[in-house]
C-alpha cells in the first residue's frame, strides 16, 4: 500500500514565457514535516498553489493519497474544495463578520466526520484549546492580535482533519517571540493530528525548529532533498552553504591529494569538505564562524569589530592574505591582531 499523501511527478509551470518549475518530482509520506525553500522567484509558492488546485501544471501530474487530482494530459483536475487539504496564507484570510469560533467552525464541513452542529461546536472547541485562544471564542478578528489571528487560520485548516496541511509563510509577518510560539503550536499540533505539512518560508529558523525534510529549490529545480542535519553537514550549493551559516567567499585552487579535496594554504594543506561533483582548479570557498579558530601560525587576521550574542562574541575580521573579512566565535574577547586557520567540517567549496 502506497503511504504517501502527496505524490509529484514531472511538474512543469511557465509563467508567460519564463520558465517557473522544470521536472517537480516528490514524494511525502503520512506525518512528515516538509519545509520549502528558496530565493525569490525560484518557484515555490506556485509549487504549492499548485498542489491546492490554486494554479495548474503545464504538465505532470498531482496525487492526493495515491488518486491523481491533476494531470492536464489526462484531463484530470479536482477542484481545491474537493481535495481535503488545509491551508494557512500570510494574510491568515479569516472571515471579518464572523467570530474567532464561527470561523473555526465555518470550515467544518457538514459531511465530514462531525455531521451534528454539536459535534462540528465541540471539534471547534477543541481546536481552540489546541491553539490556546481559550476565552477569545467571541472576539472578531479585527479583535485579534496577528498572532492571535494566525492561530484562527491554524485552527480553521486543521478543522477538518486534513490529510496534508499546506502553509504559505505564515509566520513572516509575526514579531519574533510570537513567531517563535508559534513554531512550536504548528509542530505541535501537527504531530498531535498525525497529517503531513508542506511550508514555505524564507527563515532559515524554520528549517532547525520545523523541518523533519527540506527541499531546496533554486531557478524551479529542487537541488537538494534532506534531514536538517544533512542539509548542514553537505549543503549542495553556496545559497544553501549561506543558509546554514557559511560566509564567503574567496577564491582557491582545489586539488585532490591522497583521496582527500583541498587546497593550500598558510599552514599548507587545507582539507574541505567536498560538496556534490567537483573537480580540480578554481573553486570558490565558503566557511561558517564556528569553523574559524585561533591557532598560532595561519592567516594572519586584524580583528575590526564584535558583538556580544548569546554568551559569544561574534568576531569581524580581516584577513590580507585573503582579501577578505570573516567572522569567528569566541569565548572571550580577542586580541586585536592573530593568526587563524578552517576547520574542514566548516569549510565547503564549489567549482567557478
Amino acid at each position: 500500500m502506497d503511504d504517501n499523501i502527496l505524490t509529484l511527478d514531472g511538474i512543469e509551470k511557465s509563467h508567460a514565457r519564463t520558465k517557473v518549475l522544470r521536472g517537480i518530482t516528490l514524494k511525502i509520506p503520512r506525518g512528515q514535516f516538509v519545509l520549502l525553500m528558496g530565493a525569490s522567484g525560484s518557484g515555490k509558492t506556485t509549487l504549492l498553489r499548485i498542489v491546492a488546485g490554486l494554479e495548474r501544471p503545464d504538465s505532470g501530474s498531482v496525487a492526493l493519497r495515491s488518486v491523481v487530482v491533476d494531470n492536464p494530459a489526462g484531463k484530470v483536475f479536482v477542484p481545491p474544495e474537493r481535495r481535503g487539504l488545509g491551508m494557512v496564507f500570510q494574510d491568515y484570510a479569516l472571515w471579518p463578520h464572523l467570530t474567532c469560533l464561527e470561523n473555526i467552525t465555518a470550515a467544518i464541513p457538514s459531511r465530514s466526520l462531525f455531521k451534528a452542529r454539536s459535534e462540528r461546536m465541540e471539534r471547534a472547541r477543541s481546536l481552540v484549546r489546541d491553539v490556546s485562544l481559550e476565552g477569545l471564542e467571541e472576539r472578531y478578528p479585527a479583535q485579534l492580535s496577528g498572532g492571535q489571528q494566525q492561530r484562527v487560520g491554524l485552527a480553521r485548516a486543521l478543522a477538518a482533519r486534513p490529510d496534508l496541511l499546506l502553509l504559505d509563510e505564515p509566520l513572516s509577518g509575526l514579531d519574533v517571540e510570537i513567531r517563535g510560539r508559534m513554531r512550536d503550536n504548528i509542530r505541535q499540533l501537527v504531530r498531535k493530528t498525525s497529517c503531513s505539512a508542506l511550508f514555505v518560508t524564507h527563515d532559515p529558523v524554520d528549517v532547525w525548529r520545523l523541518a523533519d525534510r527540506v527541499l531546496m529549490l533554486e531557478e524551479g529545480r529542487i537541488i537538494q532533498d534532506a534531514t536538517p542535519d544533512t542539509l548542514y553537514g553537505c549543503p549542495r550549493s553556496p545559497r544553501i552553504a549561506r543558509l546554514t551559516g557559511a560566509e564567503g567567499a574567496f577564491t582557491v585552487t582545489l586539488q585532490k591529494r591522497d583521496m582527500q579535496w583541498g587546497f593550500e594554504s598558510v599552514t599548507g594543506f587545507q582539507p574541505v569538505t567536498p560538496v556534490g561533483l567537483i573537480t580540480e582548479g578554481p573553486a570558490r570557498a565558503y566557511i561558517r564562524p564556528e569553523g574559524v579558530r585561533q591557532i598560532n601560525e595561519g592567516y594572519v587576521a586584524r580583528r575590526i569589530d564584535m558583538t556580544f550574542e548569546a554568551g559569544r562574541w561574534r568576531v569581524l575580521w580581516h584577513l590580507p592574505q585573503l582579501g577578505w573579512s570573516l567572522h569567528s566565535l569566541e569565548p572571550e574577547i580577542p586580541p586585536e591582531q592573530t593568526c587563524l586557520a578552517f576547520d574542514a567540517r566548516h569549510l565547503f567549496v564549489y567549482p567557478v
